[in-house]
């Protein structure tokens, strides 16, 4: 089980910041676009037992 607080993670990173800081920890284009994405929206899915699950609200 993994609970991530978004709100407190959006109050306090830089978009920008992070993503100097995942070039620097050798993340790629694709990997770092990704997770841009996650964090850009209000809504996400996860993947659960290599199943998508429904789009839910972060915001």
């Amino acid at each position: 089980m993994v609970k991530l607080d978004f709100e407190k993670a959006y109050d306090s990173v830089d978009n920008k910041f992070l993503d100097l800081c995942l070039i620097g920890m050798g993340f790629g284009q694709r990997w770092r676009g990704r997770i841009s994405s996650c964090i850009s929206t209000p809504m996400i899915s996860v993947l659960v037992n290599e199943s998508l699950s429904m789009e839910f609200d972060i915001g």
